[in-house]
């Protein structure tokens, strides 16, 4: 089965997903919000913002898992002489949420890489607008871009990442197994895989049960099937043997 990424386009506001398989035709499949919840207006902006970037890595693990992929790239701003700038340090502090969230419930396997992704905006919408103009169709407008350009600009973070064997590279994200959070981490995820085998075990138990129950009812169908058949043959006989008899 061909390795299988998640591009990740993270900003304050949206991010971009996007999925690929072996780096062939790399797909958008989601723009997520990653501004905190006005719900809770009484707690301190930080709070908000640093739950607002927990339930973010949730979702996206969420991704992960329902397109069963193994990997994470998670594209990394930086300015055009490839220092850090002050985007690219809050993306790293989310790559180290999402890194403990991609260990707490998809193992060691699994894992979170930062690539450059310098230029895929700008790059993401001027394919767009190309795209649009090779069909004939009406150039978008700057918002009906801002609400796509994410999960295109994920993808094109996968297209690279794949073109420049970005793997070879990329600066992978993971934790200390020695430390306090990869203990914690470890031990939730065998908690999460134990609950997850449970669950597996009672749905093949589930699956038995109705092929076991659907084989026993066709079973007796064709029993009662054959016992009808049984006894036409039996009224016909005696049937023939009154019309003798008459004669």
């Amino acid at each position: 089965m061909p390795h299988r990424s998640l591009g990740v386009d993270y900003g304050l506001v949206r991010t971009g997903i996007a999925v690929t398989s072996g780096g062939y035709s790399p797909r958008p499949i989601s723009i997520l919000s990653s501004s905190s919840s006005p719900s809770s207006p009484s707690s301190s902006p930080d709070h908000r913002r640093a739950n607002a970037t927990v339930e973010l890595s949730k979702s996206i693990v969420n991704l992960m898992i329902s397109e069963m992929a193994t990997e994470i790239v998670l594209g990394l701003p930086l300015h055009r002489d490839g220092t850090d700038s002050e985007q690219s340090e809050l993306t790293r502090d989310f790559g180290r949420v999402l890194a403990m969230e991609v260990r707490r419930r998809r193992g060691r396997e699994c894992r979170v890489v930062l690539y450059d992704e310098r230029y895929t905006s700008r790059e993401a919408r001027s394919r767009m607008i190309a795209e649009a103009m090779a069909r004939n169709d009406r150039i978008p407008t700057v918002h009906e871009l801002r609400g796509c350009i994410d999960a295109y600009a994920a993808c094109l973070i996968l297209e690279q990442y794949y073109r420049d064997d970005g793997w070879a590279n990329a600066e992978v994200l993971s934790l200390m197994d020695d430390s306090i959070e990869a203990i914690s981490c470890d031990i939730e995820y065998a908690k999460y895989a134990e609950g997850a085998e449970r669950e597996r075990s009672r749905m093949m138990h589930e699956r038995y049960k109705r092929v076991n129950a659907r084989r026993e009812m066709i079973d007796r169908d064709r029993a009662s099937e054959g016992g009808m058949a049984m006894g036409d043959c039996r009224g016909g006989t005696r049937r023939r043997k009154k019309k003798k008899k008459k004669k």
